[in-house]
């Protein structure tokens, strides 16, 4: 054959399928041996699904830079994998940190973070509902993804999407920018969530793992943004022969990637390898060939993310707060060991860290504070926060065991310090705050006097009915500090 008759595409597709070949060798075999030795199911099923990445990737593009006029069709499916990829990986960091029970705890004990730039200035509170709207954030790029791809598609087909078309008037501009916004909110929450659990799972190396899938969907987007622009300008891409510039963008995307799939194939199999997984007692295989069979059409069953997804729909997690003898004892002896209640303000752990407001007795035993959703030494407003069987079910309890200081806090506020956060509660007036913390210094010997300082308020405290009732059990001698039950400092939560 004349070398001068050979057209580019047809270079492209003779590089493009070397490095396909060993991408695609490399992945399958590193997914052979995580299957044949197939010891930890709970974290394997999820970096076989991460590897997978690979030759899905690459058997994808190759087809779209060999049939140029089905490149959409093979898109969308890679699309859509691209983001269930991402859910993955965060499942992967919680099981490698021991599931997320035992992360819950871990966090719970951690101080307050920063968020990462370009928010620094606020901080968060790592715990359950932390977890929760992490998970909540990346799992919206995985409903994002493929409705965005099935609205390229269609709108293709119908005529109206040009790739590199940043016109008002057509789809691409909005669709780019939908995208753009979906998969920087879930990465930024992914981030998060490393910086609050980094020191957890450092014996992993998380921060590899993170490059290597960030590698193929951050930059393999902005590979195809700069590409869709320079097809816009018609510089330097222009249509060669029977290739429409949008042919020629969207091969050149797939060429590109096709390429990069051999060198992040090896970087895979060193970060998600199969080594240390092995049983050195046991031989070189734990697993048959009919067992790796088994063993992926376990990989193959998403029953686990459909259930997950579900759970992370809901409004939030559920959780128990435990008191030790006193939320299941008579509403009589309950109201003998309140030095002081009523509705107050009190901020939450979550991401917008709402005021609400919240009813809240100081207890003498177990010395600490509890607050409420209702009144529960009301006959009318307790039945409404009992369980099935009659037991009271509060929305966060402080153990007085556990704290560091007590401060006022602005003009009518005070906040309570433990090791791992600050507690904050606002009243109405500066004189009910100051009336609180005189029932906390009682019961909390230990802190200073506080001095009232006036400080900027930050908005007027929601009410909890149109009438403010505040209502005060008379005074009681306390009961003997000694008699005193010790609670965990994982259920020092805030559950608003």
């Amino acid at each position: 054959m004349d070398p001068s008759s050979v057209e580019l595409h047809q270079v492209a597709w003779v590089i493009a399928g070397i490095c396909s070949v060993g991408s695609v060798f490399i992945s399958i075999y590193t997914i052979y041996m995580h299957l044949r030795n197939y010891t930890n199911p709970r974290v394997q099923v999820y970096i076989v699904r991460i590897i997978m990445m690979i030759p899905i990737y690459t058997i994808d593009s190759y087809l779209s830079l060999l049939f140029k006029d089905f490149g959409l069709y093979f898109d969308l499916a890679r699309d859509c994998y691209e983001a269930y990829v991402l859910f993955m990986f965060f499942r992967l960091l919680v099981e490698l940190a021991g599931g997320e029970d035992y992360m819950i705890t871990k966090m719970e004990e951690m101080r307050q973070i920063r968020y990462s730039a370009p928010f620094c200035c606020f901080h968060i509170k790592p715990g359950r509902i932390f977890l929760h709207r992490c998970k909540q954030m990346i799992l919206q790029y995985v409903f994002f993804k493929p409705l965005l791809s099935i609205s390229s598609f269609s709108t293709s087909l119908a005529g109206y999407y040009h790739e590199g078309d940043y016109s008002p008037s057509g789809p691409y501009l909005y669709i780019a920018l939908v995208y753009n916004i979906s998969i920087t909110i879930s990465l930024y929450f992914l981030v998060l969530f490393y910086e609050a659990t980094k020191e957890i799972l450092k014996p992993y190396k998380p921060l590899m793992k993170f490059l290597c899938i960030k590698a193929i969907i951050f930059f393999s987007f902005w590979q195809g943004v700069v590409i869709a622009g320079m097809v816009h300008f018609n510089f330097p891409i222009q249509e060669r022969g029977d290739w429409s510039l949008e042919d020629v963008s969207r091969g050149t995307q797939a060429f590109l990637i096709c390429v990069e799939m051999l060198p992040l194939s090896l970087m895979f199999m060193k970060t998600f390898g199969y080594k240390s997984f092995k049983d050195p007692l046991a031989g070189v295989f734990l697993s048959d060939n009919m067992s790796v069979i088994q063993n992926f059409v376990n990989v193959a069953n998403v029953r686990d993310v459909v259930s997950d997804t579900m759970i992370s729909l809901k409004k939030g997690p559920k959780r128990k707060v435990l008191i030790e003898d006193f939320l299941d004892v008579p509403r009589d002896v309950q109201l003998k060991r309140v030095v002081k209640q009523g509705w107050i303000g009190k901020r939450g752990e979550d991401l917008a860290k709402i005021w609400k407001t919240r009813y809240v007795a100081l207890i003498s035993k177990p010395r600490g504070i509890v607050w409420f959703k209702a009144n529960p030494f009301s006959e009318r407003e307790r039945r409404s926060i009992e369980d099935e069987n009659g037991r009271l079910k509060a929305r966060g309890f402080l153990d007085f065991t556990l704290i560091s200081g007590v401060k006022p806090h602005k003009k009518t506020g005070f906040a309570i310090s433990t090791s791992s956060r600050d507690y904050k509660f606002k009243c109405h007036t500066a004189q009910e705050r100051d009336e609180w913390l005189a029932a906390v210094y009682s019961i909390a010997p230990s802190m200073k006097e506080h001095k009232p300082v006036a400080l900027d308020d930050d908005g007027p405290l929601p009410l909890h009915s149109p009438v403010h009732v505040q209502l005060e059990s008379p005074r009681v001698q306390l009961e003997s500090p000694r008699v005193v039950n010790q609670v965990s400092p994982s259920v020092a939560l805030d559950v608003l």
